[in-house]
């Protein structure tokens, strides 16, 4: 996971290598800038003003890449605070320890650039919107991520709950469904849910 990249919440990894890097890039273009002044006969103050002019044209580059970052960034944070919205919208209040299976919901606006994609982050932001510290968001993200109706409990992505204290909540629709029973919970997914339910009963 920890895996050095240009994007993405692990971009850190790449911090103190950025250092070494940024040397070793201006080093080449100042050898080649120089270099190409020799060739070229021209004067050293020449050279000089092609190196700067070089650097320029880099450090451009880098501020670029930066705002570009940030508008990613910028735009997830949009559609975190629009997830939260359509959450708080349905559920106004929550029961303790109360369980929100939500699907349909947008899981990364670019490659690294998450919305609230993991039951960790969907946990905290809900925890944080509802000041309550037992509730639980778990993102039905993959296709293969689906509400099993289990004897014990709906179960999806791998996070258990509690029937009457567990609802599933498609995005955009405003609307959660309070799972109570197993049986119950099989109806609600023959009605053809977004996020699907598993055939059958589970444990």
């Amino acid at each position: 996971h920890y895996a050095p990249t240009l994007t993405g919440t692990v971009n850190r990894m790449n911090a103190g290598a950025g250092l070494g890097i940024a040397i070793l890039v201006y080093a080449w273009i100042a050898l080649a800038t120089l270099m190409l002044g020799r060739l070229a006969r021209l004067p050293s103050s020449t050279s000089t003003i092609l190196l700067a002019l070089a650097a320029l044209v880099l450090g451009a580059g880098y501020l670029g890449r930066s705002r570009d970052d940030a508008k990613a960034w910028d735009a997830a944070a949009a559609d975190q605070r629009a997830v939260l919205a359509e959450i708080r919208a349905a559920l106004p209040r929550l029961p303790r320890a109360a369980t929100v299976y939500l699907g349909g919901a947008p899981a990364a606006v670019g490659p690294g650039i998450p919305v609230l994609n993991t039951t960790l982050d969907l946990t905290s932001a809900m925890r944080v919107a509802y000041s309550s510290p037992d509730v639980i968001g778990v993102p039905l993200n993959a296709a293969n991520e689906r509400v099993t109706c289990g004897t014990e409990g709906p179960l999806g992505a791998g996070v258990r709950g509690a029937y009457g204290r567990s609802y599933y909540l498609a995005a955009l629709q405003r609307r959660a469904i309070l799972l109570q029973a197993p049986a119950q919970c099989l109806a609600e997914g023959r009605a053809g849910r977004p996020a699907g339910w598993a055939s059958g009963v589970g444990r």
